[in-house]
C-alpha cells in the first residue's frame, strides 16, 4: 500500500472545497473526507464567530482535533482530504499533529470574489454564512499569500471536475515542506 497523504483544500466561503474535497477523496481507494466547518460545531459553549480576532484561540484548538483526527485516518492508511478555511496563518496547527512523514499538499481554491460570493450566498441551511462582510473578509484573507500563492488555483471558470483533474495531475505543485509549512 502507497503511503496515505493528506490533502488540505482551502479557500474562502464559496470556493468549492466541500465538493471538491468530496471528487479528490474519491480517487483514491481509501480515503476520508474531514470536514473543518462540523469540528467549529462541535463547540457547544463559549463559540466565537471563527472570522473575528478574538477566535484565534478556539480556532487553533479546534483545527487541532481537525489534525488529531486527520492522523487517526493516516494511520490507519487512509487518503485523508481535510477541507476547511485554513488559512497559511494557522496550517502549523494541523500539522503539528501528523506524522513528520506524511505527504502533505495544500491546495487552496480562490475564485473571483463574484464567484465566491454568488456560491456562497446562495447557500441554505442554518449554518451557512450567508453575510456579505464575513465572506469579503474571509475572501481578502485569502489575496496575496505571499510564498503559498503557489498553491492557488483559480476555480472561477472551471468545473469541479476540471478542477479536480488540474490538481491531481499538477499534485507534487502544492506539495508542502515540514519545515516552517506557515509564514504568517
Amino acid at each position: 500500500m502507497a503511503q496515505p497523504q493528506l490533502v488540505v483544500l482551502t479557500g474562502p466561503p464559496g470556493a468549492g472545497k466541500t465538493t471538491l474535497a468530496r471528487t479528490v477523496a474519491d480517487e483514491s481507494e481509501r480515503s476520508a473526507r474531514i470536514c473543518a466547518d462540523d469540528f467549529f460545531d462541535y463547540v457547544q459553549r463559549g463559540w466565537v464567530a471563527p472570522w473575528t480576532a478574538q477566535a484565534r484561540e478556539q480556532n487553533a484548538v479546534v483545527l487541532a482535533a481537525v489534525g488529531a483526527a486527520a492522523r487517526r485516518y493516516l494511520d490507519g492508511g487512509y487518503m485523508v482530504v481535510i477541507d476547511g478555511i485554513i488559512g497559511p496563518w494557522l496550517l502549523d496547527v494541523v500539522v503539528d499533529e501528523l506524522p513528520a512523514t506524511t505527504p502533505l499538499f495544500y491546495v487552496c481554491l480562490r475564485p473571483s470574489l463574484e464567484v465566491a460570493v454568488r456560491r456562497a450566498t446562495a447557500r441554505t441551511g442554518a449554518d451557512a454564512v450567508v453575510e456579505l462582510e464575513p465572506i469579503e473578509h474571509m475572501y481578502r484573507a485569502f489575496a496575496g499569500l505571499g510564498e503559498f500563492e503557489r498553491h492557488v488555483v483559480d476555480s472561477t471558470s472551471l468545473t469541479i471536475e476540471q478542477t479536480a483533474q488540474r490538481i491531481l495531475a499538477n499534485l507534487d505543485r502544492y506539495r508542502l515542506r515540514r519545515h516552517g509549512t506557515s509564514s504568517r
